[in-house]
């Protein structure tokens, strides 16, 4: 019996007064069971890893779709033209890195992502879990300036080798929306653009300090963790051109069934493009590798039709409906392929639980986890592809199954010299 149901017992022969008190105190009591039920609203289970039996129940009425895009689905849609090679585009100046030591190896590979004002236990989740899995090429991160970020978080990232720039958007005069899509002044001499196209500035220049010969993976900070080397989990070296792109999963996540991407192609390139994407699978624009060169020609191309659109002047601040649209309309080089989600090097979990997908009838009426729904973790934790057998090397957008995974992150990203990672003698 439930504090809701025993004052409603007590409320049939009280006066209106008493009925009254015992009315706040039941919704009190109800209030006080429900914040010590983590993963539960409104007397419903919505997150973690252990889900009631009524809702387990449900499942098997829906079992998980496994399965990647089919190749028509995750291919352009118009024939890739004979020169996708970017215009020259001078790179954003990067400023002096926060810390002279550790400096760039530029034979080294590369991890790159925009880490803005976040504090140590994101950093940890990131950096701590790439090099606790091995992982000894740079780490570059583009984050607040030094006099503005924590101290744990600036000494645990000097200890796990990290250069690290800053950047201090200016977004006052853009209003509402996340900051990553706010339009913001970030150098003198650049336009303001939303954080989300500035971060590609920044990569492209990142870039620009390597070898032709480095790979780089660009990542998704808050919401990335690893748990294999990504450029071993690989299998081989990228070259020239080679860019590797993320599907997310299938069918849940395609062109015309994601309001967000639909629009943000509509929006910005019409109609017609839209109709011709509609049902390819959504490409994150969260996780991408290349080769060097395939790096530099990716952040000039969509730099480039950042310049030629605009498409934040419309209502469109992401970088994801740009890197979909140059895919699909045949912008990238024929040496671009893409991944699936469960069967590559980046396991995208974000979508495996939503409510669109609940309404299009591809998951269960409930809320499902990773753990019993999926069942793509084994018995250590680690997520697994979706031969349930392979660990994934990388976990992007974790924090969609914030519950289940909150544990087990804090315990990969548990990582100190020198028992965990030693700085390379100069």
């Amino acid at each position: 019996e439930t504090p809701r149901q025993r004052a409603a017992c007590r409320l049939g022969s009280a006066p209106l007064g008493a009925m009254l008190v015992v009315a706040r105190v039941a919704v009190a009591s109800w209030l006080v069971v429900e914040a010590q039920r983590p993963g539960w609203r409104h007397g419903r289970w919505i997150a973690g890893k252990e889900a009631p039996e009524e809702d387990r129940a449900l499942w098997a009425q829906r079992p998980p779709m496994f399965g990647g895009a089919p190749s028509a689905n995750k291919a352009p849609v118009v024939s890739v033209a004979a020169n996708t090679t970017g215009p020259w585009l001078s790179p954003a100046p990067l400023g002096p890195p926060l810390w002279t030591a550790p400096t760039h190896d530029p034979e080294k590979d590369v991890i790159t992502g925009l880490a803005l004002n976040y504090r140590v236990e994101s950093h940890r989740a990131f950096v701590g879990s790439v090099r606790k899995a091995g992982y000894r090429g740079d780490i570059v991160i583009i984050t607040e300036p030094l006099r503005r970020m924590q101290e744990a978080a600036a000494t645990f990232l000097r200890s796990m080798g990290v250069v690290a720039y800053a950047v201090e958007p200016d977004c006052s005069a853009s209003s509402g929306g996340s900051i990553k899509h706010k339009t913001c002044k970030w150098r003198r001499g650049q336009p303001a653009l939303p954080l989300a196209i500035i971060r590609h500035a920044l990569y492209l220049a990142i870039a620009s300090l390597y070898s032709p010969r480095s790979n780089f993976y660009v990542a998704d900070y808050r919401d990335t963790f690893f748990q294999r080397d990504p450029f071993a989990a690989l299998g081989r070296r990228l070259a020239g051109l080679d860019l590797l792109l993320v599907a997310e999963h299938w069918p849940f996540k395609q062109i015309g069934n994601c309001p967000f991407n639909g629009g943000w192609v509509r929006n910005c390139w019409g109609k017609e493009p839209f109709e011709k994407m509609r049902r390819q699978v959504v490409l994150c624009s969260g996780s991408y590798m290349g080769a060097q060169p395939a790096i530099v020609n990716f952040e000039r191309l969509l730099l480039a039709e950042v310049q030629a659109n605009e498409c934040h002047t419309r209502g469109v601040p992401s970088d994801q409906g740009y890197l979909n649209f140059l895919y699909y309309m045949g912008r990238l080089p024929p040496q671009t392929f893409v991944q699936d989600r469960g069967d590559g090097v980046v396991n995208t979990v974000g979508s495996l639980d939503g409510s669109r997908p609940r309404k299009a009838g591809y998951l269960p009426e409930s809320h499902v986890n990773i753990d019993q729904y999926w069942q793509i973790r084994d018995p250590d934790g680690y997520v697994l592809q979706d031969d349930k057998l392979t660990r994934s090397a990388a976990v992007h957008q974790w924090d969609r199954f914030h519950l289940e995974f909150r544990d087990f992150v804090q315990r990969l990203g548990d990582c100190d010299p020198p028992t965990c990672y030693d700085l390379p003698s100069s």
